[in-house]
């Protein structure tokens, strides 16, 4: 497992997130559009944002410290301009969160790149900017092991 930094778990995550699928025959991707930057605009929903939000560190044993990086992941579903009703909107928004919830709970050590990942909590919420939108922010912990020596 090589040394984690918040460039290359932006990128795992990015590749987890695109890689959500449905149940139906054939499978369709789950989020529209996967940034791991901050953006505003999307062509269509729902979409998300990987952010980094912060960090921290603990002295694990003499031979390793514990760092946990933390990232949100903002989720937006359009809810008046999208062509779903209200309740369409709803459940779109509903199974991205379950699917990214049940992709974590299934893949707690991202593919053996992290000792595990916590995906703690998960805040919804309603919000109007040039419309309405329906929006969820996953905070997601991932800790690794770190060698304090070379």
């Amino acid at each position: 497992m090589a040394r984690q930094t918040y460039d290359n778990l932006r990128g795992i995550l990015k590749t987890k997130l695109e890689g959500l699928v449905d149940s139906g025959t054939p499978p369709k991707t789950i989020l529209h559009e996967v940034y791991d930057y901050t953006e505003g605009q999307f062509s269509g929903y729902p979409s998300a944002n990987i952010r980094i939000s912060g960090g921290e560190g603990d002295f694990s044993d003499t031979a390793r410290n514990q760092r946990e990086f933390i990232f949100n992941v903002d989720l937006y579903q359009e809810v008046d301009e999208s062509g779903k009703s209200k309740e369409e909107a709803t459940d779109a928004m509903v199974l991205a969160i379950d699917k990214i919830m049940a992709s974590f709970d299934t893949d707690v050590r991202l593919g053996e790149e992290c000792a595990f990942v916590k995906v703690i909590p998960v805040l919804l919420d309603t919000t109007v900017r040039s419309g309405v939108f329906l929006f969820a922010t996953f905070e997601i912990h991932i800790v690794d092991l770190v060698n304090n020596y070379n």
